[in-house]
């Protein structure tokens, strides 16, 4: 075998295939659903509820179901492109998340752990190349990378190198501490994506930074 793959799980893979499937019989029943809920109250009165509830004829709960069904198939794509995939060979490793593909190789990668539900890779300067949550757990991961010689750790080797950002840190720069309250403004506000660039940005600058029980730990990647 030239390389391993670590998709998804047995779980993620039923979730996958039924959501499409319990999609389509909700809306095919959903004139009968909305029927009873006309007995609530405050939806007695309701025009959309009302009129779905009344359609009778064969032809619209197919359409219904053509409609639940197409919905979950790209519910179904949404969450497989949010679940972290890997594939391990000799001398590189490609990670599949968020929709796009990255490389990273061999000598490049300095560690490989698990911390907490996230998988971290850094390279040999001490920078975080990939940090995804994954339900694998720590045995199939450690198996699988150390099949193919990779440098698997028990734990994060510069875990004592984080310290918790405070507001104005002495110890980093004016920018770093700008983008540092910046992104925890955006974790504030569930602003993934704009987090994870600001995250980038730090990386970019040598600076690490991790999340834990909503407090940000940061470590600058010559510390060693």
């Amino acid at each position: 075998m030239n390389s391993e793959k670590l998709g998804l799980n047995a779980v993620e893979k039923a979730l996958i295939i039924t959501i499409p499937i319990a999609a389509a019989v909700i809306f095919y029943f959903l004139p009968s659903l909305l029927l009873l809920a006309k007995k609530i109250p405050f939806l007695s009165d309701n025009q959309f509820v009302n009129f779905i509830a009344g359609v009778d004829n064969g032809w619209v709960h197919w359409l219904l179901a053509g409609f639940g069904l197409v919905a979950g198939a790209l519910f179904s794509v949404y969450i497989y492109t949010e679940i972290l995939k890997i594939e391990v060979a000799r001398d590189h490793i490609v990670i599949d998340i968020h929709d796009r593909k990255s490389e990273m190789h061999r000598p490049d990668i300095e560690s490989i752990f698990k911390d907490g539900k996230m998988l971290v890779i850094t390279d040999n300067a001490g920078l975080e190349l990939l940090r995804e949550a994954t339900d694998y757990p720590p045995g199939r991961l450690k198996d699988a990378f150390q099949k193919y010689h990779y440098p698997w750790m028990d734990q994060d080797p510069r875990s004592t190198e984080f310290f918790e950002w405070t507001t104005d840190h002495e110890d980093l720069s004016e920018r770093a501490n700008d983008i540092l309250y910046n992104r925890r403004q955006a974790k504030r506000d569930d602003e993934e994506k704009r987090a994870g660039d600001l995250r980038q940005d730090l990386m970019e600058i040598g600076i690490v930074v991790k999340d834990k029980n909503g407090r940000q730990y940061v470590r600058t990647a010559d510390r060693r």
